[in-house]
């Protein structure tokens, strides 16, 4: 996925939320100041991401927070790193309405 996003065949959409959590958890994994201001900025590079600084959504889970930046950009869907079972019903409340697809999914289907 990380070669689609530096290829520019797809955008990743980000908000200030979703950016805090990355970086979180850039941290957490160890990663130096050097690699995660070089992360900040391709999360942030108007060429590389939709950065919407301005859509503030505090209070939401991942899921919940990734559904909402999917439908306020009108999206097609949210790829992510689980497998196709690993999104529990429990979880999905309020965001079924998005097209969750694994990123394996997502490549064979190009």
């Amino acid at each position: 996925m990380l070669e689609y996003w530096r290829d520019g065949r797809i955008t990743p959409v980000v908000n200030r939320d979703l950016l805090l959590r990355y970086l979180k958890m850039l941290r957490a994994l160890g990663a130096s100041d050097s690699t995660t201001r070089r992360w900040l900025w391709w999360f942030t590079a108007a060429e590389k991401t939709l950065y919407l600084k301005e859509l503030n959504l505090p209070g939401l889970d991942g899921y919940q927070l990734c559904a909402s930046l999917a439908k306020q950009t009108t999206s097609k869907s949210v790829i992510w790193a689980g497998n196709d079972n690993s999104l529990d019903p429990k979880i999905r409340g309020g965001i079924e309405t998005v097209e969750w697809i694994t990123a394996s999914n997502y490549t064979e289907n190009l």
